[in-house]
């Protein structure tokens, strides 16, 4: 993660920030994106309505529109905000605090199951667990690994235990 953000233009690292970050890091964050949607909005309806003159009978219509522009426009950041805080609740981690520790834990874990699982499916390698279990010595005598007397020794280690 830490090489990513290295190369990562700004707007990803506001992003980043915002999908990690604590509440008011996600705050700040949208503060960011919206302050730029707001200045695109301002100048199309400044250029679009230079020359159309406003009289009284118009101005709920104008509040009418500006409460759509405005609120469509917030639209997006409610819903990504929704979409972290039912992801961080899903996988038990805090809405309101910063996570990216969590978060490169639980990659990290989800890599270990995985590679621990091909490991498994392949007989590559086994768990340290598994070598106190006498079936994996009797496995190793079977293949001719180890010795009759190799397994009795550790047969009665184990079962001392």
């Amino acid at each position: 993660m830490a090489k990513d953000m290295k190369n990562a233009g700004a707007m990803s690292l506001f992003a980043a920030g915002i999908q990690t970050g604590g509440l008011m890091a996600r705050m700040f964050g949208y503060m960011a994106f919206y302050t730029l949607l707001v200045f695109i909005v301002i100048m199309l309806v400044y250029i679009t309505s230079e020359n159309v003159p406003v009289g009284e009978e118009d101005s709920f219509i104008i509040i009418l529109a500006n409460t759509l522009i405005w609120g469509g426009s917030t639209l997006p950041f409610v819903f990504w905000e929704r979409s972290i805080r039912k992801f961080r609740r899903k996988h038990g981690l805090s809405i309101y605090k910063n996570v990216r520790e969590e978060l490169e834990q639980m990659e990290i874990n989800e890599r270990v199951a995985k590679e621990h699982k091909a490991f498994v499916a392949n007989g590559i390698a086994r768990a340290d667990g598994e070598k106190k279990d006498l079936d994996y010595w009797f496995g190793l005598l079977q293949k001719g690994a180890i010795t009759q007397d190799e397994y009795n020794v550790k047969k009665s280690e184990l079962m001392a235990v």
